[in-house]
């Protein structure tokens, strides 16, 4: 599952991204379609740089990393949406857990920027965003968030990355990726179509912007 690993790619250029990075860039470039589901955060490939730059320095724990190898990750998280969401025969599917959007990361403004960019992100014709709103009540993304690599040819069978601690985790067995598959699907089902999604964001940007806008006490 990792021969798309071994080519070489744009992640080449950054010294200090994790172990695990090669092989999840390669495998997501040569995929056909990404399903993914994120509970906490906005999704990698979807956030603006004011976010991702507050995910990374704001949320170390396991490792404590150098100011520049943190600048660095940001600035190849920018660069992989920048070559990978314009590709318009690759497929993007994004289920957000609403907690992501309510969660302030930074500021109200740097959320505010970010609802703004998803709201952009989905009128592109191969990304789709669902929300899936706190009235879903328990479903299988309790569980953490995870990414499918879907491939249409048949050398290359579906793997899905788990998002850990320490990185992201491998999942190649036909079986567990099936299981993921499932939630997935059942994800899909219970989140709100595209179009209440994009109401619903744009409902919790104006949100934000009412918060930014409240007087300091």
């Amino acid at each position: 599952a990792t021969r798309a690993s071994r080519e070489p790619g744009w992640w080449t250029e950054f010294s200090g991204l994790p172990e695990t990075a090669p092989m999840f860039f390669g495998l997501e470039m040569a995929a056909s379609r990404v399903e993914e589901f994120d509970a906490l955060v906005i999704p990698g490939l979807l956030q603006t740089e004011a976010y991702a730059s507050a995910t990374f320095f704001d949320a170390q724990f396991a490792e404590r990393l150098p100011d520049s190898v943190l600048r660095e990750r940001v600035a190849a998280r920018m660069q992989r949406s920048a070559l990978l969401l314009p590709r318009e025969e690759k497929r993007f599917h994004f289920i957000i857990d609403e907690a992501a959007l309510r969660r302030v990361v930074s500021t109200p403004q740097v959320m505010i920027e970010q609802c703004r960019a998803l709201l952009d992100a989905a009128a592109r014709p191969n990304v789709m965003i669902q929300v899936l709103p706190f009235t879903a009540g328990i479903h299988p993304g309790l569980w953490g968030s995870f990414v499918i690599q879907v491939f249409e040819h048949a050398n290359q069978r579906d793997v899905v990355f788990v998002e850990g601690l320490w990185g992201e985790l491998l999942v190649e067995q036909d079986a567990q990726v099936a299981s993921y598959r499932q939630a997935f699907a059942s994800l899909t089902q219970r989140a709100l179509d595209t179009s209440r999604s994009r109401a619903i964001i744009g409902d919790i940007m104006r949100a934000w912007r009412a918060v930014e806008s409240e007087p300091e006490a």
